[in-house]
């Protein structure tokens, strides 16, 4: 980017996508740069206009895009609090619930399966006091962040019964279930 030092940038992709357009690595780079940003899930419809030898851009809707934050780091000393609370075999949800009375930054924590050492990564995601999340998987499964995440559209979880292990983002077992 440092090449061309774009002014403005604009983007296409539709408000809440499921493919998580557009990509923190591309905001941000276009920020260091100091690009103005336009995106059609925040301005909608973007007009610009040329004459040739300089340009204006209107946005039908006013907003702005901004490189995202760097999440807190995990608050491992509140893993204690985060427990696996059920893994249903039959439809593949697995429910992870914030017990305590503070939030917990689970960016990084891993939810994985014994048999088969398959795993999940949590993206930014902080656990407000007394919520849960579903990790969900097989043919059927959807991705419905906050409170949803998908793993994967395959069958995880072995009927017969497999364990679950949630490690927080420094490698630390927090919860198994069973």
């Amino acid at each position: 980017m440092d090449a061309v030092e774009p002014e403005i940038a604009i983007y296409m992709a539709g408000k809440g996508n499921r493919y998580g357009h557009p990509h923190d690595e591309t905001i941000t780079a276009l920020s260091e740069v100091g690009a103005e940003i336009y995106g059609t899930d925040i301005n909608g419809t973007i007009i610009v206009t040329t004459n040739g030898e300089s340009y204006s851009v209107v946005p039908e809707e006013e907003g702005t895009i901004s490189a995202p934050q760097a999440p807190p780091p995990a608050t491992t000393d509140l893993a204690g609090d985060v427990t696996i609370e059920s893994i249903d075999l039959e439809v593949e949800i697995v429910v992870i619930a914030n017990n305590g009375d503070t939030p917990v930054n689970l960016t990084g924590w891993r939810l994985v399966s014994t048999v088969g050492n398959q795993e999940f990564v949590f993206p930014a995601v902080t656990l407000q006091p007394g919520a849960g999340v579903q990790v969900v998987s097989g043919r059927n499964a959807e991705d419905g962040p906050p409170h949803k995440f998908l793993w994967t559209k395959t069958y995880i979880w072995n009927n017969d019964g497999n364990p679950g292990i949630l490690y927080d983002s420094e490698g630390n077992s927090v919860s198994e279930y069973p």
